[in-house]
């Protein structure tokens, strides 16, 4: 067989442009990043009651969609001006809000869990307020605020005029794609509700029991605008910064206490004349019936004046006296 110059030539570009292709597969293996998650966090901030200086109640909404990084940090910043009592001034285990929460948790795949939130009473040194977090499932805590797993929170304030915090620190390994914080395999979605009471409800199982019915969250005192606040984290470092803003009105008035006076002595002078014109209405109803009879009654005797005994036919039948007589013969009249 005869060696081909061609054909020689040809398989060797064949073999150059196999290993070319090769090598820039293992190029792009190893040097192609890995695809980012997106974090676009929602969050929302809704009021229950507007007017300023009443207590309210507050829920707070959070959502990071399926296949978004789950957070590492979040950081809730409450206005100065709304009126949170220190939580050492409201009764221990008083339930003070509740929620619901949607995550995924590694295998066991989206799960959603109730959550409840009574005061801890003394709060923790350095705590405005301290939160136990109770996760639940279903209703099996008939009512109470303790579940399957139990969490502190506190809730910070660097000055008596400054504002409001509650900072969540996530474990390391929170927002890897399978692994999330702390082992537990929490991944996106993710959605949290929070309720934050404007007054505290009764706890009745809770040892000591809760007594409830203290104001713990009122609006500003001021009408205005006031911004809610939620710094987000995520492990590669980005950092979001979301705000929802809350229209603080003015209050309705309210009656001094002259207005006051003069609305219950109102009040009891229309209760009088009520009375009165009731009365006068009894009194004139039975005159119209008095003065009714007495009319019937003056007829009557009128009648009874013009009538004639004798010269009624049945009265000459009658006849008088004992005797009996002729009773075809008229009557004597004596004087």
């Amino acid at each position: 067989m005869g060696f081909s110059p061609s054909s020689s030539k040809r398989a060797l570009l064949r073999a150059a442009a196999a290993a070319l292709g090769v090598i820039l597969a293992l190029v792009g293996t190893v040097s192609a990043p890995a695809q980012e998650r997106p974090f676009e966090p929602v969050f929302e901030v809704s009021s229950a009651l507007r007017a300023a200086d009443e207590p309210t109640q507050v829920q707070l909404y959070f959502e990071l969609p399926e296949g978004h990084a789950f957070p590492s940090r979040a950081v809730l910043e409450i206005p100065a001006e709304y009126q949170i009592p220190r939580g050492s001034d409201v009764s221990n285990n008083d339930i003070v809000g509740d929620g619901q929460i949607t995550v995924k948790i590694g295998s066991l795949g989206i799960q959603t869990v109730k959550i409840c939130l009574s005061n801890q009473s003394p709060a923790r040194a350095g705590d405005w307020a301290t939160l136990n977090v109770a996760v639940q499932l279903g209703d099996t805590q008939g009512g109470g605020c303790s579940g399957i797993l139990n969490l502190t929170l506190g809730l910070k304030r660097a000055s008596e005029d400054g504002s409001y915090q509650a900072i969540l620190e996530l474990p390391s390994g929170s927002g890897d794609a399978g692994g999330g914080p702390g082992g537990f395999g929490l991944d996106t979605p993710l959605k949290l509700t929070v309720n934050l009471y404007g007054v505290s409800r009764a706890n009745p199982q809770s040892i000591p029991p809760g007594p409830g019915g203290a104001e713990i969250l009122k609006n500003p005192a001021t009408p205005g605008i006031y911004e809610w606040k939620l710094t987000l984290q995520d492990p590669a470092g980005r950092v979001k910064n979301l705000s929802q803003p809350q229209r603080i009105d003015a209050p309705p008035p309210r009656p001094s206490e002259t207005g006051k006076a003069v609305t219950r002595w109102a009040t009891i002078v229309g209760i009088v004349v009520a009375i009165l014109a009731l009365l006068g209405f009894l009194v004139a109803l039975a005159r119209r019936r008095a003065r009714k009879a007495y009319e019937e009654i003056l007829a009557e005797q009128a009648e009874l004046e013009g009538y004639d005994f004798y010269a009624d036919p049945e009265v000459d039948q009658v006849g008088v006296g004992t005797g009996g007589g002729d009773r075809s013969t008229p009557h004597e009249h004596y004087t």
